[in-house]
Order: C-alpha cells, then structure tokens, then sequence
C-alpha cells in the first residue's frame, strides 16, 4: 500500500512537471516570459552584458555604452553567476528556459531530500515529502535570482549539521558555491542577517558558540563577498566624480508612512507572501495550523512565530525607514526589507509538520489529500507563466510573447529606416520599456537601473520636468526613487501598463487611436546626445517640443505601434 502511494505521487509530480514546461516546447523560442522586473530588466542586464562582452570584464574603468550613456561596469550585475553563464552558451531566450526549469527542478530536489532527511524519514510518509516538495516546486518564485529560493531546504540543512558539528568537508563546498547561483541583495543579506541572530539567539541562551555554525555564515559571507566583488569595487574604488542615485533616495517626499497601507501590506504578505519572492495562498496551511496546533509543539510553533516575525518586520518596516533612514546613508540606500525571501521555505516545512501532527487523527487524516490538491492548484494558478501560457494556448490572449514583447523585426524596419550606426545615436522611449530598445541593439538614455549616476538623473530630469511637476506621485516616483529612469507622461502615470501601451492591452490602449500631449526638453534632450524618440504612443503636437514625427511603425497584428520622433534640427527652424 505504501508504495502504492508513493508510486501514484510520483506520477502525479511527472505529470504536473509536464504540464508545468509543456509551453516551452510546443512554442519553442517564443512562449511568454515574465515581463515585470525580467525581461525589462534583470534579465536584460545579463543579455547587454553578453552582447558588450563585458560580462568578465574586471577594470573598473570600463563602461557600458548602450546604456545611459556609459554606464560603469561596477553597476551591473556579477558576471561570476550560473545565470551569465546560461545565457552565454544558451543566449538570452534559451539561458532563461533552461535556468527556469533548472530553478524548479532543484526546487523539488532540495525541498525532497531536506523533507526525507529531517521530517519524513519513514517509509511510510515518503509520498507526502514528494507532495510537499512538488508544491514547493511550483511556487513562481522570481527566477534571475537564481535558486535563492529555492536551494533554502539544503542550506537550512547545512546549518542543523553545523549547529551538531556534523557538517562535512562538502557542506562547506556547497555553501562556498551557493553565491554562484543566488542574488546578494535579495538573499546574500537577508540570510545572513537571519544566521547573525539566530547564532547570537543561540549562543546567549545555550552558553555555547557553536564554532561550526558560524564558521558557516562566515564562509557564506566570504563566497558572497568575492562572487560580487563590483558592488564593494563601486563602493570602494567608485568612477570619478560618481555619486549613487540611490544616495538621493527620499521614498517619502510628500508624507511619512501610516498605519492603514502598512496593515495593508501584512495582509498581503501574509497570505500571498511577495511577488519578488514568490507567490502562494497561504490561508489553507494557517488554518490547518491552528487548528492541529498543541502545546509543547515546539519546532511547529517556532516556525509560525518566525514567519509572523518576518511579516511584521517587512509590514512596519517603512516606519523604520522613516525615522532612521534619513540619519543612516546606509539604511537609505541599501534597503534591509528583504527578510520575506525566507517565508516559502518556512510555510512548506510548516505545511509538513502540519501534515506529519494530523496523521493523529483519522478526520484530519482524511484532509490531507484535500489541502495538498487545494495548495498544488493555487500555487500553479498563481504563477503568472504558467497561467499566461496556456490562456495563448486556449486562444485567450492577454500578455505578449517574448517576441512580441520584443519586436525584433519592428526595430530591424526601424534601424534600417535611420540608416545611421547605432553606436551615432541615442534614443530614448514612452510607453514602453527601454530594455527592449536595448535587446534590439539600440543605445539609449533610459533604463531600469538599480545604481546609477545621480548627476545623470538630474540632467536626465530635465527632458520632463514640466511633466513631473503636474504630478506629485509621479515626482515621488522619479525624484523620490528613480530606478526606473524613463521619459514619463503625467497623463499616462507610473502603473505597469504605462510602459505597456500596446494594441492589445492595458487601460491605455484608449489611447492607441488618440494622441497625447506631453511637454518635453528637446535642447536637454539634445545635450544628453538623443536624437530620437520612440514612442508607442503618438504625441499631440510634437513640434511644440522640438520633435518631429519621422514615421510610424504598426499594423494591426503586431503588439506595438511605434512611431519614431526625430529632434528637429536648429537650422529647420
């Protein structure tokens, strides 16, 4: 009978794996990709990186000239990453498929063999391990950042050996390796921040300092130091004359944070955890918790306290920000809110204590296969790729391809209409994404940076001043963050499909028929280098703003309508 069960979960984990990749290979080269955050920037950088053959380059003089006018090599990403190297050998498409599958595959390993090895041992219980793990698999965690996510059971692992002094000499190998394949930012800190307290948590109450336990956060922190070595390059031996824009961060220009939007965001991050993080309906587990729940549960309990803790922290932690922030350069420019990269591997292993708790009783035990069903479909609903992808499937088009997206033979058509080199010229955009005017081998003055020139930000703000001063949310947006450094519109605003502005989708596409009118800096523009504009949307009256419309780009099939705006010379005046 058991192995019955673990045959008939290793059935259902084929199938849903199958179901899970089956897009990428009935659209080979073209199914949709995440867009927020991916495909206009993360994994972007990566491809300009690869294009430039700057990805190993280790002088700190060297710039990136497609984008923003040269950007410093020390802002972009390491290259000494599993996810370069994908796309080196694979190129952009391709190097972000095999790691997405890679990410999920590892996911189910490392949640699989942490499960086996510490919560279900027996033979017994193996096929709920296979579910929990599967459904740890699916969570659409935010895969530039390699395993980050989903690696935690392996790494949690590591620690409760070292914490016994039962780590052997290939832990520590594979602690040296993570940093290879894992975001410092979004999991380098955080992790370590959590290891730092639970050491001093632990020592302070045993009496003890657990050599081995922190002889394993010091050699993470080592590996992760030495991987993205660019970002203590900047730090420590900037450009000349270069300032972080990050320096200027003030989130809270018009008013400090409040209560309301803070208990807003503990209930979304309770219950659906983080978009960056990865996304699951966690409202089925609690209440299994609660309910299966005991005193003297120790290890149950400690988790949900830690994962309240953690929610808590990122709720409030605007308030934090707020008060300190502004005294501490560190804590304004390098935000810590980053602790809720931690919570899908905590609400999985909670799920199981849950599971392994209702065993105890024959009615809870009757459940089990209805709250594993309940959190298997959610969880796959909840990724936005998989859901995008068979919605093309069915005939239900809602987000675009990847060549949609990126519209290669669009801006083939637009190049060859310029007839200049693009390394001449400099062109920035509305409506739409930079990074895709950098996929298309344009070398523009916008991007979605996380660190760039501040003074560049200032000169870069005049092209619309006008525009943010119409706006007190949209000069937020810019003035008070600006990572996104794009020519905006007040009337089109900062929500995602502001960049969007396609034929298909989104509540600008009222516009697509239509003009809007916008008030931009054509001198400032000029002394940046920018020549033209591309637009996916037409501008009323461009000559107003010393721009001329060159020619527009679209036709009724394609995902964008792109005109093409040309300063106009001094001497056609």
């Amino acid at each position: 009978m058991t192995n019955s069960k673990t045959n008939i979960a290793w059935f259902i984990t084929i199938g849903v794996f199958i179901f899970h990749f089956l897009p990428y290979l009935l659209y080979p080269g073209d199914a949709y990709i995440r867009i927020h955050d991916t495909l206009e920037g993360e994994w972007i950088w990566l491809h300009i990186l690869n294009e430039t053959n700057t990805a190993w380059n280790f002088n700190s003089d060297t710039l990136i000239e497609p984008v923003m006018n040269g950007l410093p090599r020390s802002t972009m990403p390491t290259g000494l990453s599993v996810m370069m190297v994908m796309v080196n050998l694979f190129g952009t498409y391709w190097g972000y498929v095999i790691n997405y599958l890679l990410v999920h595959m590892v996911g189910f390993a490392a949640m699989y063999l942490f499960l086996r090895t510490h919560i279900f041992k027996d033979e017994e219980n193996k096929s709920y391990a296979i579910y929990a793990s599967l459904i740890f698999s699916l969570i659409p965690v935010y895969t530039p950042f390699g395993l980050s996510v989903m690696s935690q059971p392996t790494l949690i692992h590591i620690f409760l050996l070292a914490l016994k002094k039962q780590a052997k000499y290939y832990h520590y190998i594979l602690l040296l390796l993570f940093p290879l394949y894992s975001s410092i930012v979004w999991m380098g800190i955080p992790l370590l921040m959590f290891v730092a307290l639970f050491w001093i948590y632990i020592a302070i109450r045993k009496r003890k300092w657990f050599p081995q336990f922190m002889l394993s956060g010091l050699l993470l922190a080592l590996s992760y130091a030495l991987v993205n070595y660019t970002i203590f390059q900047l730090i420590f031996d900037p450009p000349p004359g270069f300032v972080s824009h990050r320096q200027a961060y003030h989130l809270y220009m018009f008013g400090g944070p409040d209560l309301g939007t803070s208990l807003v965001d503990f209930t979304h991050q309770f219950f659906t955890l983080h978009y960056h993080v990865g996304t699951m309906l966690t409202l089925p587990i609690l209440l299994l918790g609660i309910i299966v729940y005991k005193k003297g549960d120790t290890v149950l309990r400690n988790t949900l306290w830690v994962i309240l803790g953690i929610v808590v922290f990122q709720a409030f932690y605007s308030f934090f920000e707020y008060y300190i922030g502004d005294k501490v350069g560190f804590i304004r420019s390098f935000r810590l809110n980053r602790l809720n990269i931690l919570l899908p591997v905590l609400w999985v292993t909670g799920f199981a204590l849950i599971i392994k708790k209702m065993q105890e009783t024959n009615f809870l035990k009757k459940i089990i296969p209805v709250s594993i069903v309940c959190l298997i479909l959610t969880t796959t609903i909840g990724n936005d790729e998989i859901l995008n992808n068979y919605r093309r499937m069915l005939g239900v088009y809602h987000l675009p391809t990847f060549k949609e997206y990126m519209a290669p033979n669009q801006f083939a058509q637009i190049k060859e209409h310029i007839g200049e080199d693009p390394k001449n010229y400099r062109v920035a955009c509305i409506g739409m994404n930079p990074s895709i005017l950098q996929y298309n081998g344009f070398y523009t003055l916008d991007g979605l940076q996380s660190v760039y020139d501040l003074n560049y930000k200032k000169e870069f703000r005049k092209i619309f001043a006008g525009e943010l001063e119409k706006d007190k949310e949209l000069q937020q947006y810019f003035d008070g963050w600006g990572n996104r450094c794009y020519v905006y519109s007040s009337k089109l605003g900062i929500d995602w499909d502001a960049f969007m502005i396609s034929q298909r989708i989104g509540q600008h596409k009222r516009h697509i028929n239509s003009s809007i009118p916008i008030q931009l800096n054509s001198e400032a523009f000029s002394k940046l280098g920018g020549k033209y504009l591309i637009s996916a949307i037409e501008i009323e009256s461009p000559e107003t703003s010393g721009f001329k419309l060159k020619k527009d780009f679209g036709k009724n099939d394609l995902f964008w309508h792109l005109y093409l705006y040309q300063v106009i010379d001094e001497k056609e005046i």
